[in-house]
This record gives structure tokens, sequence and C-alpha cells, in this order.
């Protein structure tokens, strides 16, 4: 079992640049079998990016939490199962036109993708 990020380590990886934070996204996905959005009584959060509307995404709960404040408040961090995202969320986001912006950082900043771009790069990442 691995211990838990310290704020600092937190930080210092919400800092890196976006394609640094994509590729963490990348391989800490892989890893632990999951990849981690926003939730509310509504349903999951989007978030205009790039003049595109967009699902945002996190490699952790730690990091989607932080994102649970302001006109997020009343959302939580929820787990999506790494297989059902690319069997199922993936494919419907593509057909719905959506876009996945993949772990902003603190100024919303963050890799923006198609999600069939998204699920390659994953696939790639699977077979190392």
């Amino acid at each position: 079992m691995t211990n838990p990020m310290t704020a600092d380590e937190q930080q210092a990886i919400v800092q890196l640049s976006a394609e640094e934070r994509f590729e963490y996204f990348l391989e800490q996905a892989v890893a632990t079998g999951c990849v981690w959005t926003l939730r509310g009584d509504d349903g999951g959060v989007l978030m205009s990016a790039e003049g595109k509307e967009c699902m945002p995404v996190w490699p952790s709960e730690a990091f989607a939490a932080t994102w649970a404040v302001d006109d997020w408040a009343d959302c939580a961090p929820f787990m999506i199962d790494l297989d059902a995202w690319m069997q199922r969320w993936l494919p419907g986001m593509q057909t719905d036109g959506l876009s996945v912006v993949v772990f902003p950082d603190d100024a919303e900043e963050g890799l923006v993708l198609r999600p069939k771009e998204l699920k390659k790069a994953m696939q790639e990442t699977q077979q190392g």
C-alpha cells in the first residue's frame, strides 16, 4: 500500500505543465484502474475549455476533491472504473460531441482532447 501524498507533493504535481500532468494522469489511471471526476445532484460536471464543452478528469480522488468548491461545492469526487471509462464513457462522450480536459490545474488549464484521442493514448499506455 502506498503512503498518501503530502500537500506539498500534490501541489508540485499540480504545478507541472499540462503535458506533464497528462502523462502523470495516464500513468496513474492505468496503475490504479480508475479515473476521477466530480458529480453532483445533477450528474457529472462540465466545464468550458478552448471553446469546447468538456468533462474534467483527474488521476486521484484527492486532486478531484480540490475542485469541489465554489460553483461545484455541492459536488463530490466520483470514481470511474477504467474499463467502464474506456468502453462506455469515452465512446458516449464522443457521440455526444463532448471533449475531455485532463487534470486541469488551479488556473483551469489542462490538455483538451477528443474522447477517441484520449482512449488511444490510454490504450498505448496500457500496452507499455
